[in-house]
């Protein structure tokens, strides 16, 4: 039988190793939201010539893989496969905006924002299923909104919206090009 100490000691290792992580996957996650915004063109050529960390801080490509990890896990539903939450496909499907000759997509979700119900992440995936962007959100940011640039080479992507409540969906392919 172990003595009241060593159970007083396990127990304030495993608080402080939650306690540790808890910190760690938060710093690594604080500030990570990006949410696109209507600038000037003059604040657009400032805002895009600096370098994209100086601009928002990075979730770690290991971070954002075991997010979707976890996300995909659950299930995916999609505009004919709803599973529980059919209805829900309008709010929850992320929509695609091409901006030809510049590279790059914004994704939107059209779905309320708040402290208990909210869209978590937007993603992307290229032909292959490769991870080629990762956002997350809060549930007090306006909307669920996200440039992407999108990688040379590539020719198909599939963009996905997690909720907080109703899980992860993903839109249909769109085709580049």
């Amino acid at each position: 039988m172990e003595s009241k100490n060593q159970m007083d000691r396990r127990s304030f290792v495993k608080k402080a190793s939650v306690t540790a992580i808890s910190f760690a996957v938060g710093a690594s996650l604080w500030g990570c939201s990006k949410k696109e915004k209507k600038e000037s063109p003059k604040a657009q050529e400032a805002s895009a010539s600096q370098p994209t960390g100086h601009r928002e801080a990075m979730v770690s490509q290991a971070d954002a893989m075991a997010m979707v990890t976890k996300f995909e896990a659950a299930g995916v539903m999609d505009m004919g496969h709803p599973g529980k939450w059919k209805g829900k496909e309008g709010s929850h499907i992320p929509r695609v905006t091409l901006h030809k000759g510049e590279g790059a997509i914004t994704l939107f979700t059209k779905h309320p924002m708040s402290k208990k119900h909210w869209i978590t992440a937007h993603y992307l995936k290229d032909q292959n299923g490769n991870l080629i962007g990762f956002q997350l959100y809060e549930g007090t940011d306006p909307e669920a909104r996200h440039r992407f640039e999108i990688p040379k080479g590539t020719t198909r992507i599939t963009a996905y919206s997690h909720c907080n409540k109703h899980g992860d969906w993903k839109a249909e392919d769109t085709k580049l090009g």
